[in-house]
């Protein structure tokens, strides 16, 4: 597993290089649509679901922070997501998404926790590294 300053830094060089939406190709945090959520949703014990659009601008503003989240649970038995509410509605409509961002927690393929709204990087890292930590 990365430390959070391995992570800092792996994400500042790609930045830094303009390609961070390379690297987002390359999955660190996949887009999914249904039958890829319940893949994830069956072979990671947690997976952290966030859901997100293109148009949403805070959404984009956390993007950074998933990303260093994804590279600071490599080697976990966890995984972050994202669904685009507009290519994946029956996911938004299934988990009764109503405000973006929004970011649910499935422990063993059941949602048992989530936050939306107003989220900071700082809030978004806390949440995602309190149910981390009962994986390490």
């Amino acid at each position: 597993m990365q430390t959070g300053s391995e992570a800092e830094e792996v994400f500042k060089a790609l930045f830094h290089k303009g390609n961070i939406y390379t690297y987002l190709a390359r999955d660190p945090v996949p887009l999914v649509d249904s039958p890829r959520l319940e893949e994830f949703l069956r072979d990671y014990e947690l997976v952290f679901i966030y859901f997100t659009a293109e148009w949403c601008a805070p959404c984009i503003r956390l993007v950074p922070e998933l990303v260093k989240a994804s590279l600071g649970i490599q080697g976990l038995k966890a995984k972050i997501v994202r669904v685009d509410v507009d290519r994946s509605h029956e996911l938004a409509h299934k988990y009764n998404v109503s405000r973006l961002p929004t970011l649910l927690v499935a422990r063993k393929g059941r949602v048992v926790d989530s936050m939306s709204g107003s989220l900071t990087p700082e809030t978004l890292r806390a949440f995602i590294d309190s149910y981390a930590k009962s994986l390490q």
